[in-house]
């Protein structure tokens, strides 16, 4: 931790110039992949940005997003996701088998307390958007029903993850 603020200013300065520098690289890298698409493009603008990074991770890199997402397996992915909150927050996961939710591809998730066994919220996870219509198409997170106080008793709050992830076809299995 910096002590003083002179310090920390420093620190930013110094990287200024190599970050610059690095950056005006990597615009060029992608300058020249859009002159190779238009041959009258002079600049990059922001919006080719994502576009020109694309075409270089499988072009330069030789990388295949689909070719990465054989190996996460969503049930895998998630068992980790919850085991490492469960060990830092001492809570446990597990899913509602038959749950009501509004999708097929929806999972119901409760959570409990691991010292006191007390049951804490709900998660809902819903990691697919639709391809037409229907559901919000961003990856976000939501409270559903806030945790308070009521007359008769403690409401547990309810959480939606509502992500954005391409739902896998055929019979490839479900995978990030």
């Amino acid at each position: 931790m910096a002590e003083k603020t002179g310090t920390v200013m420093a620190f930013l300065s110094a990287l200024q110039t190599p970050l610059q520098e690095k950056y005006r690289d990597e615009m060029a890298d992608l300058l020249a992949i859009k002159t190779d698409l238009d041959p009258t493009a002079t600049a990059v603008d922001a919006w080719d940005v994502a576009f020109l990074q694309e075409i270089q991770k499988k072009e330069q890199y030789a990388y295949d997003e689909e070719t990465v997402r054989e190996y996460f397996p969503v049930d895998t992915v998630l068992q980790g996701l919850f085991d490492t909150y469960g060990s830092l927050f001492n809570i446990g996961f597990s899913e509602i088998p038959d749950a009501p939710v509004w999708s097929p591809d929806v999972r119901l998730y409760a959570l409990k307390d691991l010292t006191t066994d007390d049951r804490i919220g709900y998660l809902y996870l819903d990691l697919y958007p639709p391809r037409e219509g229907g559901k919000y198409g961003h990856f976000c997170a939501a409270e559903v029903i806030s945790g308070r106080q009521t007359d008769d008793g403690y409401a547990l709050p309810v959480m939606a993850i509502l992500g954005n992830f391409h739902k896998p076809e055929g019979g490839n299995g479900r995978r990030f």
